[in-house]
C-alpha cells in the first residue's frame, strides 16, 4: 500500500496573536520571518484575547 502526504498550500500568512499586557502584537509564522508587529498599543492590562470566527473575523480582548 502507498501512503502519501500533500501538503496545504494556503496563500495566507499564518500569524500568533498575543498580548504583553500593553499591546495586542502579531509574529509571523512562515519560516524565516521572525518579525513582531503592534496590532493595538497604549493598553493598561490586557491578559484574554480571543477570535470569533463569523462574516468579519473579529479580535475580543479585555483590557
Amino acid at each position: 500500500m502507498n501512503v502519501g502526504c500533500l501538503k496545504y498550500k494556503d496563500p495566507a500568512i499564518p500569524y500568533l496573536i498575543f498580548s504583553n499586557r500593553h499591546e495586542l502584537r502579531r509574529i509571523s509564522l512562515k519560516p524565516g520571518s521572525s518579525f513582531d508587529k503592534a496590532l493595538i498599543s497604549s493598553l493598561k492590562n490586557t491578559i484574554a484575547l480571543d477570535f470569533y470566527y463569523g462574516p468579519q473575523n473579529e479580535f475580543i480582548f479585555l483590557d
